[in-house]
């Protein structure tokens, strides 16, 4: 399994990877570290090519320290290039 994660950009309160699968027969679970100081609020998946939406990503896990996201479908991968972005995001408060 070629599955990778790229860290894109992190802030105090939100944080963007790109999730690569390089090969059709890739599926599975990818964790991702998110640094974020509490569980995220909200998870954003935003497929970035049509064949993601085929590959059919969702979101897996939260914890306190990792988001993980799923591939099921083995199809949909196209290419080596990023198909999917993840957003983790803490809703903002004043008590954070």
């Amino acid at each position: 399994m070629a599955m990778s994660i790229a860290l894109e950009t992190q802030g105090r309160n939100y944080m963007t990877a790109l999730a690569t699968a390089t090969a059709n027969a890739d599926a599975g679970e990818v964790k991702i570290a998110h640094n974020l100081p509490a569980i995220p609020d909200v998870v954003y998946l935003e497929p970035l090519k049509a064949g993601a939406i085929l590959s059919a990503w969702t979101i897996s896990t939260k914890s306190a320290t990792e988001v993980g996201v799923t591939k099921i479908s083995a199809v949909g991968s196209l290419d080596a290039n990023p198909q999917l972005r993840v957003i983790a995001k803490l809703i903002h408060s004043i008590g954070r």
